[in-house]
Parts: structure tokens; sequence; C-alpha cells
């Protein structure tokens, strides 16, 4: 009898074994099941006369997949690649609504290129964009600067830059 109750266990465990990697595998297979399939998405955000916008970030809100988002910060020259689930995989295919976020002087510092405020809410902005099911989706995304002011000089242009943020030392 202890023979038959050694083979049994050693039966169970074996048994015991093949469920856990079935559910295991039926686990890991079911977690990338809820994600959309997403297209590669490059781009340029740019002022009317060509200039770069030159950092910041861009986002872009699907209206087709229950407000998905798909992000990426613009580089110096003005260009982007979007990611939804990871850096560069992409965006949903469908309508997406657009928002820029102009670079800023530190985490909650004033942008150091302004651009006009409904710009930076894919809700208020008035850009739209459709990304295709392709290997290849380009977007050109136009800023303007805010009405009535005159748009400062570029980081990197004619600024004088003292090195320091004078605004940091008079607010006591």
């Amino acid at each position: 009898m202890h023979c038959f109750v050694v083979d049994s266990s050693v039966s169970t465990v074996r048994i015991l074994s093949c469920w856990v990697l079935a559910i295991g595998l039926v686990a890991s297979i079911g977690c990338d099941s809820g994600r959309l399939k997403t297209y590669p998405v490059s781009g340029t955000v740019a002022f009317p006369d060509g200039k770069p916008l030159p950092g910041g970030r861009v986002i872009l809100l699907s209206t087709d997949q229950g407000g998905i988002q798909a992000r990426a910060k613009i580089t110096e020259e003005g260009t982007f690649v979007l990611g939804t689930y990871e850096k560069d995989d992409g965006a949903v295919a469908g309508k997406h609504l657009v928002g820029v976020l102009p670079p800023r002087d530190g985490y909650d510092g004033p942008p150091t290129v302004p651009i006009e405020k409904k710009l930076t809410r894919p809700s208020t902005s008035g850009i739209e964009v459709m990304i295709e099911k392709e290997d290849t989706n380009v977007l050109e995304v136009q800023v303007e600067h805010p009405k009535g002011k005159k748009p400062r000089p570029s980081p990197g242009g004619e600024r004088f830059d003292l090195g320091f943020n004078f605004h940091r030392f008079t607010q006591r």
C-alpha cells in the first residue's frame, strides 16, 4: 500500500505540474490580448514659417478606440516617434485628436518656447489626424505662437542666457 501512495503522489504531482504549466501558458497568452495593434508613427512639429518646435511633447488621443493615448518627446529638431504601450511602438489605427506641450524651463517652469494655449489639449487644439494600418505613418503638426505676443528666440538661437532662472530669485 505504501508503494501505491508513492505512485499516486508522483502522478498527482505530475498532473498538478501539467495544470500549472497550462494555466501559466494561457495566462501569458491572455496578458497581451487586451492590447490593440499599433502602427509606426513619426513626424515633426513646426511653426508656419517652418522653424521646428525645439522640445516638448506631443499627445494623440484616439477617438475611435476609447481614448487610448500615444505620446512622444519632441527632439530639439522638432521630430518625434510615438509610443502607446512602449516607447516608439506607434499608435492604434483610426482618428486621433492632437495636443502639443511646449518645452519648459524645468519641471514646472514657464514654456521656453510658448505656443497658442488651445494647442496644448487634444480636446481644444482643433488638430485631427488619421493613423492608417500601414508600416509608415508620417505626421506634420503645425503650432502657432500665442496671439498678440512677440515670439521669443528659440533655445540655442539669439537668446542671451545668464545661466540661472531670475524668476526663482524674485519669488519670496
